[in-house]
């Protein structure tokens, strides 16, 4: 059963999907999800890129169920999810950060270069914080984004 090969071997994301489209076929949608969580800490997949690589497979078939579903809410989550890891790492490669700058009541974001120097994970991974041209803005390094 797929469901002992997840609990002998749960970092098998090939058994994580088999399970969970047999769950969903067999009518237990809530099951189909749980098979989906995620299989790695926040400091595994900002260390380990095959880690990363596959909780991102596993993104994309937890997002495929979510939609079939119809919850609109964690389908758009898993999403950002997914967007966040790769911009995170795409960022870091190009030496850029997305800036935020409120200039008469309006939000503006931009991206700007970067030495690398400059740009450093907080302890929690969602923002740090880097000078660019004399002012002090906030670098977020897209996590999640969550914008008022």
């Amino acid at each position: 059963s797929y469901g002992k090969v997840v609990d002998l071997a749960p970092l098998h994301l090939d058994a994580r999907i088999s399970l969970s489209t047999l769950q969903q076929q067999l009518g237990q949608p809530e099951k189909a999800l749980e098979a989906l969580e995620p299989m790695y800490d926040p400091d595994t997949l900002a260390q380990d890129a095959n880690a990363a690589q596959q909780e991102l497979k596993l993104l994309l078939h937890r997002s495929t169920l979510l939609f079939s579903q119809g919850k609109m809410y964690g389908y758009v989550d898993t999403l950002l999810t997914m967007l966040a890891m790769l911009l995170k790492v795409a960022m870091n490669r190009a030496q850029v950060c997305l800036i935020s700058s409120s200039k008469s009541g309006e939000r503006h974001l931009y991206l700007i270069k970067v030495s690398r120097d400059k740009i450093s994970d907080s302890s929690d991974q969602e923002s740090a914080n880097c000078d660019a041209k004399g002012n002090n803005f906030i670098c977020i390094m897209l996590y999640k984004i969550w914008l008022n």
